[in-house]
């Protein structure tokens, strides 16, 4: 968590005390609506509990999923339907958190956390897999997340 001395105007600061500071994907500064609307959502005390249960839910469709279930099942489709919901509020939750603390550049970044390396990973593994099916599931990765 990055808690250094607000500069005042420029930086925003969360309730947890976090200074958001600078641009964040060089366009979007610490008091402008859209930033200021993601770091509402990622400091909201349901934020984490919401993706946690997220993964809690994604951990265990993936054990219910077995290689050995013939294709084109009502149970394939439920997997299928759920793995794109788990995967489209993945994506939100990383597109809220660079909104928030900027990709890669400044103090806090998404990406200067090892932690959101996997989550970046792993979404955009997802991502590909959902739009290239042929290169593969990647679910040993989507099971690292967790």
């Amino acid at each position: 968590m990055v808690r250094a001395a607000a500069k005042p105007g420029e930086d925003a600061v969360g309730r947890s005390g976090r200074v958001y500071a600078g641009k964040s994907l060089f366009l979007f500064g610490a008091r402008s609506t859209p930033r200021k609307q993601a770091i509402s959502i990622v400091e909201s005390p349901l934020f984490d509990p919401f993706i946690l249960l997220v993964i809690l839910g994604n951990c265990a469709l993936m054990a219910w999923n077995s290689p050995l279930d013939p294709p084109g099942t009502q149970k394939a489709a439920l997997i299928g339907t759920c793995e794109h919901v788990a995967l489209a509020i993945f994506t939100a939750e990383m597109v809220v958190k660079v909104l928030s603390f900027g990709f890669v550049l400044g103090r806090g970044a998404y990406l200067r956390d090892p932690w959101s390396w996997l989550d970046f990973v792993v979404v955009m593994l997802g991502i590909v897999s959902f739009f290239v099916p042929w290169l593969g599931n990647f679910s040993i990765i989507r099971a690292a997340r967790a």
